[in-house]
């Protein structure tokens, strides 16, 4: 991984060491060659690289003033570092604000223009060279500032600016190479224009493709404009369709304009870029491709489908868990029933006691406690099994002999059924079972109704939510799916939003969405996943609360009042 890592950032430094070469091979008018100092002078720890590129084309053609100035540039910058750093032991190469490194790239183009008309023995060629020079290198450095860094809060859109920049600079130092009839600016030009309507739409374009032309060819710029247009008008019903007709239509163009000789310019290099992009856009590497949909929508499916696993999982264990809780509160439920009623043990004592307290002054005491002891034992334990069962003792529960022969037998009764009484009570106080059999029933209770609750909030209405998906796309937009859900809390779902050519206007999907449901959103939450959008619109609160803090009035004159 290291290894892989290493060898990236060495590609990446070669690729702008190469640029650094080129950007200072393009020269403007008077000869001027500022490019190849604003890069060095843009870029951050790349800067060396670009610098060392530059220097090594400056050699090769013998300009060592070019040399001396694009080496000058991380030079004069490691020692503004060094100069304005606060602590010198925490020195930050390459990391000067946006104004220093315009202001270097411009001193620098000053001093080597000066240079040049002294020794040039100070021609108004020369002169207007060198007020070119200032004034340009500056611009690019501020363009290309962007490619590598993204600074949204000084200047919108930097990192576009700052490719754009580099691309057409690119295809102006390229305008004049060929290699056997093919040219690499109207290549790159060519798959620019592709690239850009594939992302931004038709117009943006055709404005792109005519300055990718007048870096080429003031004259030739028409033809890259018609790329652009005739490229985005056709390449919603096929990309193959809509590369065809573009290199159709600015062939026509050249051909119109320079005869043969502009057909045989333009037509091959735009057939190989085309042939380029559609190569690129089979493989999915193209943002807006039917390919790369269709990789980031299996993509997004799995991921889905893995998260509905997951979330069925869950539940499922929710719901097992809730019937655990159930039984649990059901066997705690029997068992403090059973704890409540005093058991045949203690019901047994409670007959004795109260048949010990009347039977000593009784006349028939030696004949039932005596001789039919046995007797009088069995019936006390009958008696004792009987009120455990139905809690309340009578006359029909004991044996006919001994009813008959007691005399204070409902005495007796009373003073058991008391005692019995007493005893339930004293029983239940001290029983908590079903307190907790309770709380289970009731944690139980509330996982089952979080579920239905949950499960309502996801019922779909299929019919609605594929009326809002045809209008979408009537409306250009694609997506993945429309999904209108909930009862209660209604919620639409889009997912996998994007207009192509245009950015997202939720204003206008919002009445789309509130026109087919019927009813008011709210703010939308948005979030980016797989370079494509996903939107929420949840149903507009027509209620909500507020939590005050005061409980009563801060003081009698400032005339609050509590909450």
């Amino acid at each position: 991984m290291v290894e892989y890592a290493l060898y990236e950032q060495i590609l990446v430094h070669l690729i702008f060491a190469a640029l650094g070469a080129l950007f200072t091979a393009a020269s403007l008018f008077f000869g001027v060659r500022p490019f190849g100092v604003a890069l060095a002078a843009a870029l951050g720890s790349l800067a060396p690289a670009c610098a060392a590129g530059g220097a090594l084309y400056a050699l090769l053609i013998g300009d060592y003033i070019t040399l001396a100035s694009v080496l000058a540039v991380p030079v004069v910058r490691s020692a503004v570092a060094v100069i304005t750093a606060q602590k010198p032991t925490r020195v930050a190469l390459f990391c000067e604000p946006l104004s220093y490194r315009a202001s270097i790239a411009a001193a620098t183009v000053l001093v080597v223009g000066v240079l040049r008309l002294v020794l040039g023995g100070f021609r108004y060629y020369d002169l207007f060279g060198v007020l070119l020079a200032v004034a340009a290198a500056p611009l690019a450095t501020m363009l290309y500032y962007g490619i590598t860094r993204e600074d949204s809060r000084r200047l919108p859109y930097t990192r576009e600016l700052g490719v754009s920049a580099l691309v057409l600079t690119a295809i102006f130092a390229l305008r004049s190479v060929s290699f056997f009839g093919i040219y690499p600016a109207a290549v790159v030009a060519a798959i620019a224009v592709f690239l850009v309507v594939s992302h931004k739409g038709a117009a943006i374009g055709a404005v792109g493709g005519g300055l990718c032309g007048l870096c080429i060819d003031p004259r030739i710029a028409p033809a890259f404009l018609l790329l652009g247009l005739a490229f985005g008008l056709l390449e919603r019903s096929s990309r193959g369709g809509g590369v065809l007709g573009g290199c159709a239509a600015a062939s026509a163009y050249a051909y119109l304009l320079f005869q043969t000789e502009g057909l045989l310019y333009l037509l091959p290099s735009v057939l190989i870029a085309g042939a380029l992009f559609l190569a690129f856009d089979s493989a999915g590497l193209v943002a807006g491709a039917p390919a790369h949909h269709l990789l980031l929508a299996r993509r997004r499916a799995a991921v889905g489908t893995a998260g509905e696993a997951a979330l069925l999982a869950s539940k499922k264990r929710l719901k097992e868990m809730s019937g655990a809780l159930q039984d649990l509160s059901g066997t705690l439920y029997e068992v403090s029933s059973r704890m409540r009623r005093p058991g045949v043990a203690e019901m047994r004592r409670l007959c004795d006691r109260a048949f010990d307290s009347v039977c000593p002054g009784c006349r028939h005491r030696e004949k039932c406690w005596g001789s039919e002891y046995e007797k009088t034992a069995a019936a006390l334990s009958a008696l004792a099994r009987r009120l455990c069962d139905r809690g309340k003792a009578e006359p029909a529960q004991l044996s006919a002999h001994l009813a008959e022969r007691c005399e204070d037998l409902p005495r007796i009764l009373s003073v058991i059924n008391n005692g019995a009484a007493a005893l339930a009570e004293e029983t239940l106080h001290g029983d908590k079972t079903a307190v907790v059999a309770m709380d289970y029933a009731a944690v139980s209770r509330a996982i089952n109704e979080a579920l239905e609750e949950n499960e309502e909030n996801y019922v779909c209405d299929t019919a609605t939510g594929e009326r809002i998906f045809a209008r979408l796309l009537r409306l250009g937009y694609s997506l993945e799916a429309v999904a209108v859900c909930g009862k209660r809390r209604r919620r639409v779902l889009l997912r996998g939003v994007r207009l192509s050519g245009r950015t997202l206007k939720l204003r206008e999907l919002r009445a789309v969405v509130e026109r087919y449901c019927h009813f008011k959103m709210g703010k939308a939450e948005v979030t980016q996943n797989e370079g494509l959008t996903d939107i929420v619109f949840p149903e507009h609160k027509s209620l909500q609360t507020r939590c005050v803090r005061l409980s009563r009035a801060k003081g009698r004159d400032e005339g609050k009042r509590c909450g």
